[in-house]
């Protein structure tokens, strides 16, 4: 089963799906969080501290989040 899982600060829950990695290889996971006027998709991993999401032109940082998992049932 495939859903959403609360997280925050960085952390990974988890049975995280990764969907991309960094340049310097290390793996990236899907975020969404709620930021101004609705929900946006972004990318977090543990060395951001946050998640990140497009905003304006640029990338916002945003500590509570949610990030894609898989789970056995």
């Amino acid at each position: 089963m495939i859903n959403w899982v609360k997280a925050s600060n960085g952390n990974i829950p988890d049975g995280a799906i990764p969907v991309g990695k960094e340049a310097d290889g290390k793996p990236l996971y899907i975020a969404r969080a709620n930021y101004k006027n609705g929900v946006h998709i972004g990318k977090v991993r543990k060395e951001f501290g946050a998640a990140n999401i497009p905003y304006g032109g640029s990338e916002v940082k945003v500590t509570d989040y949610e990030v894609l998992v898989f789970k056995n049932v």
